[in-house]
């Protein structure tokens, strides 16, 4: 990043903190809904919907590059997406964006010469096989595994986010296990509802408490992506509710849909498309551009949330802080 970005930057993050104001410093780009797994939270893939092109994609970079410090690519299945590689070089090549991708792994050995240049890829890991491929599908384990293994093989830095269930909490201290031998470090969060009604999949209350204060108590390393404050504020899950949350997530990122339309955060951009709820707030950025449709979009009411990126920003009281934390997880 050279000085100037870092120097309107720092500014920016002044003006959010202080006055605020709001500017698109962190963009997740839900690429594609398509994906090759089917995992048992997530409903997404079932969703058919006109995919933004390659020239939108570059479009909307070269629009936020001067503002933005964050770009998470995710979906579906980024790697499904024949031109992925393309997006990630062009937007490589910007001055002072980190870039992340979230993937299932399924595919990332056999396109790991196009990740070499993002700055942290994402996986999902949620147990040891029987568990993990409960949640996203046969054979699924073997395939995050393997691309652990080639990420860090290339030094490409890894962190794993856990969605924790009923059928996982018991076999947390695996996903530990492997992230010492692997050299990865690990978020998590409760399953939670969004893209559909997860409930039934939900984790015992008294036991995801006390696997919290455990994680509290020993200090985890392999944990450090989040922050006390984050884990302290997960010993009250599910029954935390707040008059309004001053929500700093809405004043600093948002989340593009692959079909175009511009959400303050993931929780309402994963309201089931199918459900009778309008997905609300929502701007297109066809035709306006990203930065307006991000002017005009609607402030959120929420009484809480149990996203562990966007508790990560609230519950930290400097933002430069969690923005560290949240943009290079400590790797």
């Amino acid at each position: 990043m050279n000085i100037q970005k870092a120097a309107g930057t720092f500014f920016r993050v002044l003006g959010v903190s202080l006055l605020r104001k709001s500017y698109p410093l962190l963009v997740n780009i839900r690429v594609t809904n398509r994906c090759n797994h089917e995992c048992i939270y997530c409903n997404v893939p079932h969703r058919q919907c006109d995919e933004l092109s390659e020239s939108e994609i570059y479009s909307v970079i070269d629009m936020i590059e001067h503002q933005c410090v964050f770009i998470n690519l995710y979906g579906g299945e980024p790697l499904v997406r024949n031109d992925i590689g393309n997006i990630i070089d062009y937007i490589s090549k910007k001055n002072g964006i980190f870039l992340s991708l979230s993937s299932n792994g399924t595919l990332v050995p056999d396109r790991i010469s196009e990740l070499e240049k993002l700055n942290l890829l994402l996986l999902s890991l949620d147990g040891p096989p029987a568990v993990h491929d409960k949640h996203k599908g046969q054979g699924s384990y073997d395939h995050v595994m393997k691309a652990i293994a080639c990420a860090r093989a290339r030094n490409i830095p890894v962190v794993v986010m856990t969605a924790i269930s009923r059928y996982n909490i018991r076999h947390f201290d695996h996903i530990l296990e492997k992230a010492r031998e692997m050299d990865f470090n690990v978020v998590f969060q409760p399953v939670i509802s969004g893209a559909q009604d997860n409930s039934e999949a939900y984790p015992p209350i008294e036991e995801f408490h006390a696997l919290v204060a455990r994680m509290i108590k020993t200090k985890e390393p392999r944990l450090s992506s989040m922050s006390k404050k984050t884990l302290q504020y997960y010993l009250k899950w599910p029954h935390h509710v707040e008059d309004e949350i001053d929500c700093l997530v809405e004043r600093i990122s948002c989340f593009l849909d692959a079909d175009g339309s511009l959400f303050p955060c993931t929780s309402l951009c994963d309201i089931d498309y199918g459900s009778n709820i309008r997905r609300e707030p929502v701007n297109s950025i066809r035709p306006c551009g990203i930065n307006r449709a991000f002017r005009n979009l609607s402030k959120t009411h929420c009484n809480q949330c149990w996203a562990v990126d966007s508790v990560e920003i609230n519950k930290n009281p400097f933002l430069l802080s969690a923005l560290k934390r949240l943009i290079l997880k400590k790797v």
